[in-house]
């Protein structure tokens, strides 16, 4: 597995940032990420497939574990279990707010990169847009700026 780019670590920034909106708890942090994790899911369902979407991001957290061990505490099944974003979200509730959010960032830009490998760039934006149609990749900053 590559490692993500840089572009990938400041798109998925941006992604959680536009949830999480100046919290500062990791309660709060964990929470965002997981209704990126259901919002994202279900925008991918339609082009993965719902068992595809779930396997592509249960991937993700398995990859993300030697950067944070603390994620092999998740238990990963892609056959009708939703339950992935809400473990994702406990495992997380735990930690430091710093902790929390470098987590999140690290395994959605993680999950970014393989879909980008999957279905290319420009779909895996198409699909973000979906979702939030103001996304571009990019930091935070960029896009408060503009």
């Amino acid at each position: 597995m590559k490692t993500p780019t840089t572009s990938q670590l400041d798109a998925a920034r941006s992604l959680l940032a536009r949830e999480w909106q100046g919290s500062t708890h990791a309660e709060e942090r964990a929470a965002a990420g997981r209704r990126v994790y259901d919002e994202t899911l279900a925008r991918l369902a339609t082009v993965l497939g719902s068992t595809g979407a779930r396997a592509l991001f249960a991937r993700s957290v398995k990859l993300a574990v030697p950067a944070f061990p603390g994620l092999a505490a998740v238990h990963v099944s892609i056959v009708g279990d939703d339950s992935l974003g809400e473990q994702i979200a406990l495992c997380l509730r735990g930690q430091t707010p710093e902790l929390a959010t470098e987590t999140m960032v690290t395994l959605y830009a993680t999950w970014l990169a393989q879909l980008e490998t999957l279905i290319g760039e420009a779909l895996t934006t198409a699909v973000l847009r979906d979702s939030w149609p103001t996304f571009r990749a990019g930091t935070p900053e960029e896009e408060t700026k503009s």
